[in-house]
């Protein structure tokens, strides 16, 4: 079952802004699917969850709380050198946050895939 309808717009602009970091490959799968792009990089591959909110993201444990259930399945991906798992949020506003999910937490990244601060970890 899934928490209202899929982000279609949300996802459609991912698709963009994805294209300027890599080739797209859209996940075959629909509606609670894992990962909904894979982006495929000179030296890594990045499994996005592509998500929307219509509420004020405070901090990264606000995420943790908002999202847990997409974040546990992200984690089923195996985290390695060359394979990133992200979730993308985008504001009602149109603005976006990205967040880099491993395998004790979570870390906010740049557009350019830089780190904005310390990771936050899983108090679980």
């Amino acid at each position: 079952m899934t928490r209202g309808p899929q982000p279609l717009q949300a996802i459609q602009e991912a698709r963009v802004l994805g294209s300027k970091i890599g080739t797209i490959w859209d996940s075959p799968y629909t509606g609670n699917a894992c990962v909904d792009l894979i982006i495929f990089c000179a030296h890594a591959i990045i499994f996005v969850k592509i998500k929307r909110t219509r509420t004020h993201i405070g901090d990264l444990l606000d995420i943790m709380g908002q999202y847990s259930r997409e974040i546990a399945h992200l984690r089923r991906i195996p985290q390695t050198v060359v394979a990133y798992r992200e979730l993308w949020v985008r504001s009602q506003r149109g603005s976006w946050l990205y967040y880099r999910i491993l395998d004790d937490g979570i870390i906010e990244i740049r557009w350019d895939r830089t780190t904005i601060a310390d990771p936050a970890k899983d108090t679980i």
